[in-house]
């Protein structure tokens, strides 16, 4: 009996390896056309699927949107004004970059040598600077709407989180399609958060989460203080 299993586990571990490869391979094809749709009427592909979705959740929840969405928009601190600047403006490089350089080949230069994917953060700075503008209309002037002060920030913690998962997707089909390339790369840039050093992929993705979500409560503090 032992040397049936012997025998067994290379082949069952073969046959893992194949439908890994295989997995990786599926979401390589599958990644740049589901990134190549324009969804909801948006124009950046699949990224801006979780984005519409918040701003429709965040526009729509106040009773007053003559006054809401103006404010929403371009009201609210300096500290706000200036997080959602920089966060558009991130995404707007980064988008621009990579739709031109993505042709030639893996693109590491320009902001891309700060962190591996400054699309997903210029949207989680914008939109966490929306997000305070809308904790602070719940809380300051129309009341509660459909949505609680609670609910808006997880709805926002829950677009992080799903930006998080598309990162990570997305870097199995860079690991496939680059290879040593994209180690080298991997080993001196970071994920969501810059660091001059390769930290593990579990702590990657815990700070891509836990950092913003504490800038989210900054702002939100600091909003509130100046009631």
């Amino acid at each position: 009996m032992n040397d049936t299993l012997t025998q067994d586990d290379p082949q069952n571990s073969s046959q893992l390896q194949r439908l890994k490869l295989r997995v990786v391979s599926l979401v390589g094809y599958i990644l740049p056309f589901l990134a190549s749709i324009p969804p909801m009427m948006g124009w950046a592909g699949l990224m801006t699927v979780p984005l519409i979705f918040f701003l429709v959740l965040m526009g729509g929840q106040f009773p007053e949107l003559s006054i809401s969405i103006p404010y929403l928009l371009l009201g609210g601190t300096v500290l706000d004004a200036f997080v959602v600047i920089v966060g558009f403006a991130i995404f707007a490089v980064s988008v621009v970059i990579l739709w031109r350089e993505k042709s030639k080949g893996l693109v590491t230069h320009s902001i891309y040598k700060i962190v591996r994917h400054p699309q997903y953060l210029g949207l989680i700075l914008f939109t966490a600077g929306l997000t305070s503008r809308s904790v602070w209309i719940l809380m300051n002037t129309f009341g509660l709407g459909w949505l609680s002060v609670q609910q808006t920030i997880i709805v926002w913690i829950a677009m992080v989180i799903v930006y998080n998962c598309l990162a990570t997707i997305e870097e199995l089909h860079l690991s496939k399609t680059f290879g040593e390339s994209w180690s080298d790369y991997r080993a001196h840039v970071g994920f969501f958060i810059p660091s001059p050093v390769r930290l593990p992929k579990v702590l990657e993705i815990a700070l891509a989460i836990v950092v913003p979500i504490l800038l989210l409560y900054g702002l939100i503090f600091f909003s509130l203080q100046l009631i």
